[in-house]
């Protein structure tokens, strides 16, 4: 009776722990809209280099590694010191993934003034006490767990805004030209939050949201959803009329 009961439960276990691989690897689409000629300017390199007619010669340029929360409170340690040398106004570009684009999209939105804010606002929390037992629900269910956590860090974060990269590019005069780094689960490669990549998807990164790009950036296999982006090139306005970026 002991081992039927054991069987019992290693068959209970490894069907809970297959429905959450499953569920994992699932992943809701987060909603991206079609590109049309009407968009906002493109948010690229390019596009923030016009914006800035008088750049500084001694740029600076950062690169914020993964690494969860620790990642996080290095990459928000570096804005800080920089900011106190007064070097923050020369930041030019920030490229990151993972605990370090949480910091990324953080000094982007708020400025590096404003980073003690992520120190005493998100680092101390227990987040992922937070959101543990909602995202067990998720894994369980199969919702989005990645769209959960965009929520989470609007709420904690972004809250006063930008929340979106059109609403960003409207303080780049105070804001460096931020990449945030995914991976394409389908192709291995690397995915950077950038209008060029949003291009090939016929796609608007202008109204997405920084904390979806964050999110998809961060979103560790099997603990966070996958972010998924639908391909719009089965838009009309993209499949039938003129190129929307020519």
């Amino acid at each position: 009776m002991t081992k039927s009961r054991g069987s019992r439960v290693a068959r209970w276990l490894g069907a809970l722990i297959g429905a959450g691989l499953l569920a994992a690897c699932a992943g809701n689409p987060i909603r991206n809209l079609p590109l049309t000629t009407s968009a906002v300017a493109a948010y690229d390199f390019g596009a923030w280099i016009d914006a800035h007619d008088h750049l500084d010669e001694n740029l600076v340029a950062l690169s914020f590694s993964g690494g969860g929360v620790r990642a996080t409170a290095l990459a928000a340690s570096v804005g800080q010191q920089l900011h106190a040398l007064g070097l923050d106004r020369n930041i030019a570009i920030v490229s990151s993934t993972s605990g370090g684009s949480v910091a990324a999209g953080f000094l982007a939105a708020k400025g590096a003034e404003r980073l003690d804010e992520l120190k005493t606002q998100f680092l101390p929390h227990d987040n992922q006490g937070d959101l543990t037992p909602a995202m067990i629900g998720d894994l369980l269910s199969g919702a989005n767990r990645s769209q959960r956590f965009a929520s989470y860090l609007d709420e904690r974060l972004f809250a006063d805004g930008p929340r979106t990269y059109a609403e960003l590019m409207r303080r780049w005069d105070k804001a460096p030209f931020v990449v945030l780094n995914a991976s394409d689960m389908s192709s291995g490669q690397t995915f950077e939050f950038t209008q060029e990549s949003f291009n090939t998807l016929c796609s608007d990164l202008g109204s997405f949201r920084m904390s979806e790009a964050v999110a998809a950036s961060a979103a560790f296999p099997f603990l966070m959803s996958p972010v998924t982006l639908r391909n719009h090139w089965d838009v009309p306005a993209c499949r039938d009329g003129p190129s929307p970026f020519s």
